[in-house]
């Protein structure tokens, strides 16, 4: 507690002093003991009493009461208030008052005087950073005011912002710190920040500056408060993403930005409903291939064609129970592998020109309800992996062959997943089986985990390998709202780093335009 003592002229400090008689010279300021001499009423303690919120004083608040007579006034009634300076009725009072140290403390405390003409009453001051005063008035025989300063406590909350960003490497940026004491005010100190990953970003005079890739966590403290955010530190390039539809209000986009937001673009399609999904580039046109639903086709399934800042153009038109899904063109752009509906439920992969002509089956004749799909060819284009569901045998088993495509040879992977995706640059294949992205090497050995511990998408989203075959990008479920949102997945360590930004969009399926 802070206690300050000002001089006094005589009566000047004295509130509403036409209504008391101030006795005495109190110059030096009135004294807890020594009492005053005259009729009226006087505060004992100091005049001005200053400390933080929820404080309880270390002195008690003293007063005395005398007569007409200057003698003092016994069993009167004395009531002690707060107000604060402006007046402010819907805030919390400057102080509270009881009789017991240590008390919660009403805002009014009405008591009367001891054999002395004394009264002294315990004082805590309020929740709220402010000012005012302590009153105390015994009705005709007048009132006395001390002045009160309620400063913020000691840190006890911090709040870092934003929670969770995307910067490139060699970026910086200051997050947004607030400081609260325990009640809510704010506090004037500022936090120290600490990177958890100094190769990738560090931190100087509360500026965080990116380093290198990697997801990096800084975290601040002020006082007793702790609190962080997440930085994802993410390599150059630029992705193409489909919008995850929840609804039929919803309307299908397109969405075109770098990895750390920046250059961010929409493209709306009008008329496109529910499964728009695998938009890859086709090299060397630099167009967009997908497969998707139209109004004017129904439930049929078509695949569509696009510059990214134009309107897409029919690729190939479905037919009935002959739906095409998941094109996926090879390096050079010569053909496009997709999975070709022939049944009820019967799928079997085919190819075709990018202009859609050359149509024709690459993979097993399909029996009832076998359903081969989601193609992705090697990097030569002579090889090609993709799932294979033997449903007419009954086994249901979802596994990842190996086709070549001159000989025709098939060859499983013994691996059990969806989504394959073969590197462009290795014989490393990234495949989903929900709670992890998977490798696998296309002769099948070397299978193992790569990323775990995120709800991965597997199936609206997909897995996509960048240029340099460094990086894949995924899709994810967010937390429990059922949104999605799309991460970067390091090939070398396995590290994921959220891209926080397109979870305005729900972006779900992307691939790289570089």
């Amino acid at each position: 507690m802070i206690v300050h003592r000002a001089p006094l002229a005589a009566f000047a400090t004295c509130v509403l002093a036409t209504l008391i008689s101030c006795g005495g010279d109190n110059s030096a300021g009135p004294s807890t003991t020594d009492g005053f001499s005259g009729a009226g009423v006087r505060i004992l303690t100091p005049r001005t009493v200053e400390d933080t919120i929820d404080a309880f004083l270390a002195t008690p608040l003293a007063l005395e009461v005398h007569d007409s007579t200057g003698k003092p006034a016994i069993a009167i009634k004395v009531d002690v208030d707060s107000h604060r300076d402006p007046p402010d009725p819907f805030r919390t009072p400057v102080a509270l008052f009881s009789l017991s140290s240590g008390a919660a403390g009403v805002q009014t405390l009405s008591e009367v005087t001891d054999s002395r003409g004394r009264l002294e009453v315990s004082v805590r001051l309020g929740s709220g950073v402010t000012s005012g005063w302590i009153t105390v008035g015994a009705g005709a025989l007048g009132r006395d005011s001390i002045r009160v300063v309620v400063s913020a406590g000691k840190p006890a909350r911090l709040l870092l912002a934003p929670r969770d960003t995307a910067l490139a490497v060699g970026a910086s940026y200051t997050p947004s710190a607030i400081v609260r004491d325990r009640q809510g005010n704010v506090v004037s100190d500022l936090p120290t920040l600490v990177s958890r990953r100094a190769q990738a970003a560090s931190v100087a005079n509360g500026t965080i500056t990116t380093t290198a890739p990697g997801r990096v966590y800084v975290v601040g403290t002020a006082g007793t408060a702790v609190d962080s955010v997440a930085v994802s530190v993410v390599p150059s390039g630029t992705l193409i993403a489909f919008r995850f539809i929840y609804s039929s209000g919803d309307t299908t986009t397109i969405a075109t930005f770098d990895l750390d937001g920046t250059s961010y673009q929409r493209t709306v399609l009008p008329g496109y409903g529910f499964n728009n999904y695998a938009p890859r580039l086709l090299p060397p046109q630099n167009l967009l291939v997908f497969h998707g639903r139209t109004d004017s086709f129904g439930n049929g399934l078509g695949m569509f064609t696009m510059n990214v800042s134009n309107q897409p153009n029919v690729l190939y038109f479905p037919t009935p129970d002959g739906n095409g899904a998941y094109p996926q063109p090879t390096r050079d752009g010569t053909w496009i592998y997709y999975t070709q509906q022939v049944g009820y439920q019967s799928n079997e992969i085919w190819r075709m020109r990018p202009d859609g002509t050359s149509r024709a089956r690459v993979g097993p004749q399909a029996g009832y309800y076998d359903s081969d799909s989601q193609a992705s060819p090697s990097p030569d284009g002579r090889t090609i992996v993709y799932i294979s569901n033997d449903g007419g045998l009954g086994s249901g088993v979802v596994r990842l062959n190996r086709l070549d495509v001159a000989s025709g040879i098939e060859t499983s992977l013994n691996a059990i997943g969806s989504h394959p995706r073969w590197s462009p640059v290795s014989n490393d294949i990234a495949y989903l089986t929900g709670s992890a992205v998977r490798l696998v090497q296309s002769d099948g050995t070397g299978d193992r985990v790569l990323a775990t511990g995120q709800n991965f998408e597997d199936r609206d989203g997909q897995v996509e390998w960048s240029p340099d075959g460094k990086w894949l990008v995924a899709c994810t479920r967010y937390e429990h709202s059922g949104g999605r949102r799309l991460v970067l997945i390091e090939r070398a360590t396995g590290d994921v780093l959220p891209l926080p930004f397109t979870y305005g969009d729900n972006l779900c399926d992307a691939t790289w335009k570089r």
